[in-house]
């Protein structure tokens, strides 16, 4: 959701535009020396009005394609940069939050904070062996093929109802019984309000009975699998 204001004709208006449908988003959540902080880009469709008049807004655009990129330099989040491009449905560059004559720069932020956080999953390397008797050598040829390959369990977070106006339920399933989750709670700006430590998959938690009206992030961790969930208070 995003407000800005344009004069015209010597009138100063002020424009909304609310993204409705989300068509990617990008991660990457990688440090290199060429690219030192985590960056993302979110892509949808979005509607444009007129709310200078707040009481009788007008529609602009729908169906205008939106994109934002950001940049997380790590906390406070006074160093984290973004930038906001909107074209029309025609195709037609609308709005730049800073052009510079070939596409939208990033900016650093007045105020705020941006996280940029990544996928993770797990690798196993098998090492293949050979064996030698005589003139015979044998290889694994089933380690060799498995080199590196991603292996992937069971795991999963869900939590209802959502949204609430009291208390949320959470479950988390996982193929791993054995190694203990952590579970945290975040409000919009970062800010973590829970924690819960040592649970074990397929135990029941529940949480949120004396949240605020807002939205919530809650992840839960383990091991290498991570999990991240949006949860609305009423």
């Amino acid at each position: 959701n995003t407000i800005f204001r344009r004069m015209e004709d010597g009138v100063l208006h002020v424009y909304q535009i609310k993204g409705n449908a989300m068509t990617s988003l990008g991660v990457d959540a990688s440090t290199t020396t060429s690219h030192p902080y985590p960056t993302a880009t979110f892509n949808g469709k979005a509607s444009i009005q007129d709310i200078t008049n707040p009481y009788v807004p007008v529609s602009v655009d729908g169906g205008a394609a939106l994109q934002v990129t950001m940049t997380d330099r790590g906390e406070p989040g006074n160093t984290d940069d973004i930038g906001i491009t909107v074209w029309n449905k025609s195709g037609g560059l609308w709005y730049s939050s800073n052009w510079n004559s070939t596409k939208t720069a990033n900016q650093v932020l007045n105020g705020g904070n941006i996280k940029v956080r990544g996928a993770s999953y797990s690798v196993t390397t098998v090492t293949a062996t050979a064996r030698t008797t005589g003139s015979e050598v044998a290889t694994n040829e089933g380690a060799i093929k498995n080199i590196n390959q991603p292996t992937t369990k069971a795991f999963d977070v869900k939590a209802s109802p959502n949204p609430s106006r009291s208390l949320f339920t959470l479950k988390v399933e996982s193929d791993n019984i054995k190694e203990v989750l952590n579970v945290r709670v975040m409000d919009v700006s970062g800010k973590v309000i829970e924690t819960r430590t040592n649970v074990l998959a397929g135990q029941t938690l529940q949480i949120g009975n004396n949240y605020r009206p807002g939205i919530y992030f809650i992840e839960v961790i383990q091991g290498l699998n991570k999990k991240q969930l949006k949860l609305i208070k009423l």
